[in-house]
């Protein structure tokens, strides 16, 4: 926690990029009045504002969409919703971000170290 993770691309609107900081998890507490920091150490094996809320699914897509829109409202999330036709793949993508956030999924490594091959005995 507490460190900028990679975002998760999503098609909505338009294509778009989910991120988990800090900034979304205070304005998911500002909208629905639960704090992701203890519900994550809580739960950590689910995702409760996901779990049959509308409006904690909506609020968790706004507060992830706020460092591309800073004018994102759970509202305007809804009406993004409505655009898709599989609602588990959107939710999927939200769980992968706050999972990376909380440390459950490592995203890749950038610039994985490549080892060189061993050089060949040199030939008599």
């Amino acid at each position: 926690m507490g460190k900028l993770v990679q975002p998760t691309p999503v098609t909505l609107d338009r294509p778009r990029l989910l991120r988990c900081n800090f900034n979304a998890i205070t304005a998911i507490n500002q909208w629905t009045g639960k704090n992701l920091l203890l519900l994550s150490k809580e739960r950590p094996d689910q995702n409760p504002l996901l779990e049959a809320d509308p409006h904690g699914f909506r609020s968790v897509l706004a507060a992830f969409l706020l460092h591309e829109d800073p004018t994102m409202t759970p509202e305007k999330a809804g009406n993004l919703i409505d655009l898709q036709e599989d609602y588990g793949d959107l939710s999927n993508k939200i769980a992968e971000q706050i999972n990376r956030y909380f440390g459950g999924d490592k995203p890749a490594e950038t610039n994985p170290t490549v080892e060189s091959p061993e050089a060949p005995p040199p030939t008599i």
